[in-house]
């Protein structure tokens, strides 16, 4: 899994579209997003997974170089339900497929849990569906085989329970190529994500 810092073909985003999360600031959201969205196209391309309801508004708000990929979603925290991309020594693309939860069941998840193998296959890349519960948001690495993750995500009662730091960095070594795995005790503090 290649650092976020390196150079990538395009960045995937998820239109907002869960009103319990924005109430009546859902299109102050979306003006953000699209803000951030046409940031982002000035450097490189920008795919926004979006209800498709919502396609035509996403391509008024974001303009050129951020497409539309019409599809079910529930939330729009991209990193969290989408694939980790991966790369190998040839440049060919990959995706893991994280099982996603929502958070650890707060959240209504079935329909965001196909995210993932959705993108994959849009994108042409090999899938590596993982049995591992967890979200792109727990994992940083840098690209050189150490990988950052927060215990009290990952080891959550609420994602994996049972699990320990072997069997979890047995899988993450597996998946991701990594050598190293440094464990945070704990993330941000009160976060609805265990401490993303």
């Amino acid at each position: 899994m290649p650092a976020e810092w390196e150079a990538h073909r395009r960045c995937w985003m998820a239109w907002p579209c869960r009103a319990e999360l924005w109430g009546d600031r859902l299109d102050e959201a979306r003006d953000a997003y699209a803000e951030v969205a046409k940031a982002i196209a000035q450097f490189e391309p920008v795919t926004m997974v979006a209800l498709p309801d919502d396609v035509a508004e996403v391509s008024l708000r974001c303009g050129n170089g951020v497409s539309a990929f019409p599809l079910e979603i529930e939330d729009s925290w991209m990193r969290d339900s989408g694939p980790s991309f991966l790369v190998d020594d040839k440049g060919n693309l990959g995706g893991v497929d994280w099982v996603f939860n929502g958070w650890g069941g707060k959240y209504s998840h079935q329909i965001d849990a196909a995210i993932a193998e959705a993108v994959i296959a849009k994108v042409e890349a090999r899938h590596f569906p993982c049995p591992l519960v967890t979200e792109g948001g727990a994992l940083h690495v840098d690209g050189e085989g150490t990988l950052l993750v927060v215990e009290e995500t990952l080891l959550n009662d609420n994602r994996n329970p049972g699990m320990s730091r072997a069997e979890a960095e047995k899988i993450l070594a597996d998946f991701l190529a990594v050598k190293k795995v440094i464990w945070l005790p704990g993330g941000l503090a009160n976060d609805e994500t265990d401490g993303h």
